[in-house]
């Protein structure tokens, strides 16, 4: 994914982490704009948990989640994030996504799924 990112125009990657201590290491020295998350890390329960320690760590920092189907994300962790996308969305998708992301002073959704994901967890 790295490489891909790091031929669009605009878009520098920072980093990547393949572990949960890893990820938090990065975001803490490299300040990034936007972290995208994969729910499954082998040491993250969920991702849940994760997101609330980056943003205590980095909180201006905007979070995307990069999940195999945004139909069946954990409800708590899809309200928690700004944005979801499909992981087998097209790289021009990804692309978007992030600029949208890192522009946004709001948290938008990517689909209706993911909407009603965040509404529930909020009641």
């Amino acid at each position: 994914m790295a490489d891909v990112l790091g031929l669009s125009p605009g878009l520098t990657v920072v980093g990547s982490a393949s572990h949960q201590g890893a990820a938090l290491t990065a975001v803490t020295e490299l300040q990034p704009d936007v972290v995208i998350l994969d729910p499954r890390l082998p040491d993250v329960d969920a991702g849940v948990a994760l997101v609330a320690v980056i943003r205590q760590v980095e909180p201006g920092a905007r979070i995307l989640l990069m999940g195999w189907s945004i139909e069946h994300e954990n409800a708590d962790l899809a309200a928690s994030v700004d944005r979801i996308i499909d992981r087998c969305a097209p790289p021009d998708d990804l692309v978007t996504a992030i600029g949208d992301v890192a522009r946004s002073g709001t948290r938008p959704m990517l689909d209706s799924a993911a909407a009603r994901a965040r509404t529930a967890a909020q009641s």
